[in-house]
């Protein structure tokens, strides 16, 4: 396999960052409708260029309260709701170089199930909603040397959910 050259800064002849083959990545975002999205992430820069990535999320929302209210005026019922969710995503990759930056834009698909758990009167409800989604993004990162790049990525899932977050990624180089 061909080893990506060094990307170079257009106003000098230093060397700005490495682009290498392969990157493996933690991520800790938060999701607007899922909350903390711990996560990992693999990265495949195929062309200086272009690249994809892939990622795993697990959402962990934890338990809130539902308070329902019964439609003949009766006493208002709490009762506890513990959501989870993971997330697989593959995401097309444009990577954009400005200067000292490694910076992209994203768009791809992704498998999200929430699952949510209530216990209601003597009835345990357990349900999942597994579904297909489309998201875009971008992101930055800064190399700090070869191998380490701390990086920052925010994405859009079109059913109408944001995640932002921050991550290391470590290069592998074969």
């Amino acid at each position: 396999a061909e080893e990506l050259p060094p990307v170079v800064c257009t106003d000098a002849d230093e060397v700005v960052y490495f682009s290498p083959n392969w990157e493996i990545g933690a991520f800790v975002g938060a999701a607007t409708n899922t909350g903390l999205a711990p996560g990992v992430k693999v990265r495949w820069n195929f062309a200086k260029q272009f690249g994809l990535q892939a990622g795993f999320h697990y959402f962990m929302k934890g338990e809130e309260t539902l308070s329902i209210e019964p439609e003949d005026g009766g006493m208002t019922r709490e009762f506890p709701v513990n959501q989870t969710a993971f997330e697989f995503e593959l995401n097309g990759i444009y990577n954009l170089h400005l200067q000292a930056f490694e910076t992209y834009l994203l768009a791809g698909i992704n498998y999200m199930s929430l699952n949510v758990e209530s216990q209601f009167q003597e009835t345990l409800i357990d349900k999942d909603n597994p579904h297909l989604g489309m998201n875009v993004g971008f992101g930055a990162g800064y190399p700090l040397n070869d191998t380490i790049t701390p990086f920052v990525e925010a994405k859009y899932f079109i059913d109408n959910q944001l995640q932002a977050g921050e991550g290391v990624r470590y290069a592998i180089k074969l």
